[in-house]
């Protein structure tokens, strides 16, 4: 029987992974992911067979098959009690979007009425596991026969899902149960908690700190990642990878001059500054969640406040020390060129600089 964990086993594949920006690091792992998963698949002599994308699909996709569209998109769903249906493409990037096939991975349904696309709408309300597949033992359409060990070396909940197929979540399951019958609540319990990568929350997360209650409760366990972070260099949990990403950038931006980690020269009166590159006086803060929002599992109330009087202090200082200084927030663009285009709108380079 194969019994090697997948995603464990593609962890050896993951020094080429380069990942220059927040969410790349997200689509390089579940890319990581998939690409063992079928290969998995194949070696089990079960190759994917998959159907030609739907026109929804086509609608959602761009030139790279791995990159959609962000806007919402609406289409006629031809049932007279709800005839429109607006897919959330934004939330489709994050979570996958191939109805019934293998590649709809790392999927949520958390409100199904809002969040769609439609793989586990018959489910019921709950996340699927940090990673979640349809498996089955009968070749249906474009879902591919797997043999019995394939199936069973995965953790599972198996329910009916329409009069076709099941649903088997794996790697943990986090209940709401006010959402779930009970006789799907007592099987999802029963799932084993064995690996967790991350939640499947709305955005991907900037660090452990900042997870559902999913990886509040079941953050321990996520040996996957950690190993994955530990091979690609990245900072372990609980450190946000953004800062990590940004330092690299401006290591790549200015390669013939030194740039100094966590800064705290006399000057700064005690504080600390992300990044800072002493023969240009130019510094770099990279400003996550909690710099705009009290966190309440991390900081709370008064830890936000203090933040807030730390960053509003450090702008001063480095204004009286004519330090220029850039603040970069986990949305931005922390690519090496994302950083030179920053610098050249603030004019602290010049516009040839490359």
């Amino acid at each position: 029987m194969y019994s090697a964990h997948p995603l464990a086993t593609c962890l050896l594949d993951a020094t080429r992974l380069r990942s220059s920006h927040r969410l790349d690091y997200q689509k390089d792992v579940r890319w990581l992911f998939q690409l063992r998963l079928e290969q998995w698949q194949t070696e089990l002599g079960a190759p994917l067979r998959l159907q030609q994308p739907k026109s929804l699909i086509a609608r959602l996709r761009r030139d790279d098959a791995r990159v959609f569209d962000e806007a919402p998109y609406t289409y006629a769903t031809g049932l007279e009690a709800a005839p429109f249906k607006t897919i959330d493409a934004g939330f489709c990037i994050g979570y996958g979007f191939d109805d019934y096939s293998m590649r709809a991975l790392n999927y949520a349904c958390v409100k199904p009425w809002q969040s769609g696309p439609s793989s586990y709408l018959g489910a019921g309300a709950a996340l699927l596991g940090s990673f979640a597949v349809i498996l089955d033992r009968k070749p249906m359409g474009n879902v591919p026969c797997l043999p019995d060990p394939a199936v069973q070396c995965v953790a599972r909940v198996e329910w009916p899902h329409g009069k076709t197929r099941s649903v088997q979540a794996w790697q943990g399951v986090w209940i709401d149960e006010k959402r779930l019958h009970s006789t799907l609540a007592q099987a999802l319990r029963a799932v084993p908690i064995d690996a967790v990568v991350w939640a499947a929350t709305r955005w991907p997360p900037v660090s452990a700190n900042y997870m559902s209650l999913f990886m509040e409760h079941y953050g321990h366990l996520d040996a996957d990642e950690v190993a994955l972070r530990k091979r690609l260099g990245f900072p372990p949990k609980g450190k946000p990878v953004g800062e990590e990403i940004l330092y690299r950038s401006v290591c790549e931006a200015f390669t013939t001059e030194p740039v100094l980690r966590r800064y705290r020269g006399r000057e700064m009166e005690r504080l600390e500054l992300d990044i800072f590159l002493p023969e240009r006086r130019l510094a770099f803060e990279y400003q996550g969640d909690q710099h705009f929002r009290p966190l309440k599992h991390w900081q709370g109330e008064d830890g936000f406040a203090r933040q807030q009087q730390r960053d509003a202090r450090k702008r001063v200082l480095c204004a009286e020390l004519n330090y220029q200084l850039v603040e970069m927030e986990s949305g931005d663009d922390l690519r090496r060129e994302g950083v030179i285009e920053t610098l050249r709108r603030k004019r602290f380079i010049k516009p040839e600089f490359c």
